[in-house]
């Protein structure tokens, strides 16, 4: 639930304009928590879920890294947009098991998860998560100047990182030095 508007606004440029850095936090720890109190329960064997879990973990530990100990520098820009998006798709992947196991219509179609119907839920949602993956590596430019900053407040040259405003200042440039108007 908490992933979704980061996964939102890692794809678009809207992350550039409000708190994104509360989004990733309250994702992040919430994932986390999520993780570690599914390890409370007793268990006698190692299940898929515990493996998820550990997988889960680890990956979360390298989006931690990437956001707050780098600061989305160099490359662990893109080494946060993977991992975080690997968690959410672990998480939703998850959730997509138990609605097959608790929802009796659904678990009517895949009783045993082994049939047609399981196989294609997972891997639309597999395509769908690296998809997005790829859409947010594209997108996701976090400003410079934010990035060592924890706060929301957005920079001064947020605007002139959207590639048509960009374009429209550099015209408005243009016209201005031709013209020798001093505004």
């Amino acid at each position: 639930m908490w992933g979704s508007p980061l996964a939102w606004s890692l794809c678009t440029a809207f992350s550039q304009q409000i708190g994104w850095s509360r989004w990733t936090t309250l994702f992040l720890v919430s994932t986390a928590a999520t993780n570690i109190t599914g390890f409370l329960f007793p268990f006698k064997e190692v299940t898929p879920g515990i493996v998820i879990g550990v997988l889960s973990l680890i990956v979360l530990a390298f989006a931690v890294l990437g956001r707050f100990a780098w600061n989305l520098t160099g490359a662990w820009r893109p080494i946060y947009i993977v991992a975080a998006s690997v968690a959410l798709y672990f998480n939703v992947f998850v959730f997509v098991v138990q609605s097959f196991e608790k929802v009796p219509q659904l678990r009517a179609l895949a009783p045993t998860q082994k049939e047609p119907p399981f196989a294609v839920a997972q891997l639309f949602l597999l395509l769908f998560f690296v998809v997005a993956t790829g859409f947010a590596l594209k997108r996701f430019r976090p400003d410079m100047n934010l990035a060592g900053k924890s706060d929301d407040t957005p920079a001064k040259s947020s605007l002139l990182s959207d590639p048509g405003m960009h374009a429209f200042y550099c015209r408005f440039q243009c016209a201005i030095s031709r013209k020798k108007i001093i505004i």
